[in-house]
């Protein structure tokens, strides 16, 4: 989990949960922004706020900063599953009313496509604030994310570098590669800044705090339309999971 302090942007890496235990983080909590998902297993109402109960036992704190539903199916290996609209429903109703007793501070949804988010329209009484997805140039979602600007949803990209096992595609295409030469900066560095450059915020993850700051240059470089433009991939490429048949 990776974190910017609130007051001055002051990268912060923090342990696991169960890392967690037994420290007292009463002292720092103010000054980190703290996000966390409920789990395709946890989705549902008696589960659901059971999950975020423990999330705040563990994390020693009384609120959190942006709860995320991480996935719109409730069984990710069946998407014909009745369950899975309404685990969506009832999951919501649960962030909802922890918001409202303000021990979430903001609520939102990861892998939501437009239909998914159409559904939760309807019958939300908070509005999601984000919806965090596969974003990068062998990914790009144009129709998703201009529908989240139009709801006021911010886009947020996860695996900026492709995913875990297929980074090197990303990392060492020639378009890609090219493009950072041209704006002076590492591939990473490219990459971050050409989601961010689109109003889209990123989650590159490290331990190392070395390469913490090092992302926190992309903030620093601004990539053209026609940059963006040409550093995308012919035929789009998703790595990790389909939520489009949820």
């Amino acid at each position: 989990m990776i974190g910017l302090s609130k007051a001055g942007l002051k990268p912060w890496t923090a342990p696991t949960c169960p890392a967690l235990e037994g420290l007292k983080v009463a002292k720092w909590i103010e000054d980190i922004f703290i996000t966390t998902k409920l789990m395709v297993e946890n989705q549902g109402n008696e589960k659901a706020e059971k999950s975020i109960l423990e999330s705040l036992k563990k994390l020693q704190t009384d609120y959190i900063d942006l709860l995320l539903i991480h996935f719109p199916g409730c069984n990710r290996n069946d998407p014909n599953d009745p369950r899975n609209p309404v685990a969506r429903k009832e999951s919501w109703e649960v962030l909802e009313k922890l918001y409202n007793e303000k021990k979430l501070r903001s609520i939102g949804v990861s892998n939501y496509e437009i239909v998914h988010l159409e559904e939760l329209l309807g019958h939300a009484k908070v509005l999601p604030a984000v919806n965090q997805c596969e974003y990068h140039p062998y990914y790009y979602t144009k129709d998703l994310v201009k529908y989240c600007e139009s709801k006021d949803i911010h886009f947020q990209a996860y695996s900026s570098f492709g995913s875990e096992v297929k980074k090197q595609a990303l990392l060492t295409d020639p378009k890609v590669t090219a493009l950072a030469k041209k704006y002076g900066t590492s591939v990473t560095n490219f990459l971050l800044a050409w989601a961010l450059s689109q109003g889209i915020s990123v989650l590159p993850r490290s331990r190392n705090p070395v390469h913490v700051k090092e992302n926190l240059e992309a903030l620093k470089i601004k990539i053209t339309p026609e940059d963006i433009e040409a550093a995308k991939a012919d035929n789009q490429t998703k790595f990790l999971w389909d939520p489009t048949k949820y």
